[in-house]
């Protein structure tokens, strides 16, 4: 009996049993060992197809802004942009490197950037960039290594000389500069002078270029004095102070005083007297006690020491 209800189980199998419509509809039943056992698996559409590379994102990873009430939200907000899918960033990176590349394109096009191609500077242009035009430094300018000179320079007169740039060959010419002066003599351009008491009042000198005549500069002189040409200059004083003398007659009186010949020369030529005015008081001198022609009053005022001219200056001085 037994083998008859095999052999019929064989024949009739027994019918599966009808899946519950609830069961399973979410999970993929698994041992209690599967670690992953209490992950819920996403629910596909019935035909629907992804031809995306890259799975759907779990609504889990969805990011939600932080509402004013939610601080822990913001708090974590930067960490939640950090997880977002794989795929979103990778949009997002490839957008801001498009722009970037974008950028450089246009920076190369307008020459904002650019690899310079350098042309060497020359004599008239500095270095100079062939494809955007920048310039760099500054023209060399002409370089001469041997000049000629044309005309020879003076203390007066600049010279003149020339050459040929060793880069592109142009003849230049350029002038020199004059030479210096040649220093002359010192010569008296303002004698010094001595008052009656003997002060010193300083002369000037000047030194001239002995080739040009130019004034090089000039320079006060003075001297001093020995305490018998003070003296005689004292005495020469007191003598011009009450009576006229001609230049020659006053040397006579100081030389009658005892003052060298020296002494009383250097003391007539420093007295700072006007001979012509001298004689116009001598003529007057005499016309106050006797009576001249003008021929006589001339001749009497040379006998005094004056010369001829210094005679009709006096003569003339006094009405003749």
């Amino acid at each position: 009996m037994a083998e008859k209800d095999n052999e019929q189980n064989r024949n009739n199998p027994p019918e599966p049993p009808v899946p519950d419509s609830d069961a399973n509809a979410t999970s993929k039943p698994a041992s209690s060992g599967d670690k992953f056992s209490d992950i819920p698996q996403p629910i596909m559409p019935p035909n629907e197809t992804n031809s995306s590379d890259f799975p759907p994102p779990d609504p889990s990873e969805r990011v939600s802004l932080p509402t004013n009430n939610d601080t822990k939200s913001k708090t974590n907000l930067i960490d939640k942009i950090k997880s977002a899918p794989k795929k979103t960033k990778l949009i997002a990176g490839g957008g801001i490197a498009g722009v970037i590349i974008l950028i450089f394109i246009l920076l190369f096009a307008t020459h904002v950037i650019c690899f310079h191609n350098w042309q060497e500077a020359t004599c008239y242009k500095p270095k100079t960039c062939t494809i955007c035009g920048d310039t760099e430094g500054s023209p060399l300018g002409h370089t001469v290594e041997e000049w000629t000179t044309d005309v020879e320079p003076t203390c007066s007169q600049p010279g003149e000389e020339h050459g040929s740039c060793i880069r592109c060959g142009i003849e230049i010419s350029r002038s020199i500069a004059t030479i210096a002066h040649t220093p002359g003599e010192w010569k008296v351009t303002k004698d010094y002078s001595i008052s009656s008491y003997g002060t010193v009042i300083p002369g000037t000198q000047t030194q001239y270029c002995s080739v040009c005549g130019a004034e090089m500069g000039t320079k006060e002189y003075t001297t001093e004095l020995t305490l018998s040409q003070t003296n005689a200059l004292r005495q020469a004083a007191n003598y011009l102070d009450y009576m006229p003398f001609s230049y020659s007659g006053l040397i006579d009186q100081l030389e009658y005083e005892g003052y060298s010949t020296e002494d009383a020369t250097f003391t007539v030529d420093h007295c700072g007297a006007d001979w012509n005015e001298q004689a116009a008081l001598k003529a007057q001198d005499y016309l106050d006690f006797m009576s001249f022609s003008r021929s006589g009053l001339i001749d009497q005022l040379m006998y005094e020491g004056f010369s001829r001219e210094q005679a009709e200056y006096g003569a003339s001085a006094v009405g003749y």
